[in-house]
């Protein structure tokens, strides 16, 4: 019992976060096995091939793998909050931090231009936007068909 206090309150300092969006390319990405927390029965949903094996940083949970299509910023944030359980397109701020932890998470395109959409709107019009070859984020029309990204609040 003893070593196990030491532990649990490591554990659970470890596991307090606010909502910063402070940059995170330390060591602080973890992988967590969701095989084990969803089920595969025929009686429940099977495990998503989009959600796979998920990665925290921070106080954000990314998904596995992008979806299959670049879609336009609705379809883009459709698709995400389909995946249920609070899954949703990343805000530009928690984008940036996916783009800086990209080779630690892997599974992104690797493609010249490879624009990923964000949730946050501007001016009514535009979508905010990250381009994960080179960093920079723009402002697109929502028609324009980019790369998409899951993410939930952990």
């Amino acid at each position: 019992m003893k070593k196990i206090i030491p532990l649990i309150l490591s554990l659970s300092i470890y596991g307090c976060g606010g909502t910063s969006t402070e940059s995170h390319t330390d060591s602080a990405v973890a992988i967590i096995d969701t095989a084990n927390t969803q089920s595969s029965s025929k009686a429940e949903s099977p495990i998503n091939p989009i959600i796979g094996n998920t990665y925290k940083i921070g106080n954000i949970e990314v998904a596995e793998k992008d979806f299959p299509n670049k879609m336009n910023w609705q379809s883009a944030k459709d698709a995400c909050e389909s995946l249920g359980n609070g899954w949703r397109l990343p805000t530009k701020d928690e984008l940036n931090i996916l783009y800086q932890n990209k080779d630690k998470i892997g599974g992104f395109t690797t493609i010249e231009y490879s624009y990923y959409w964000s949730s946050d709107v501007y001016d009514g019009v535009y979508r905010a936007n990250q381009d994960f070859d080179n960093g920079s984020q723009f402002n697109d029309r929502e028609h324009n068909p980019f790369y998409v990204r899951a993410v939930r609040a952990f």
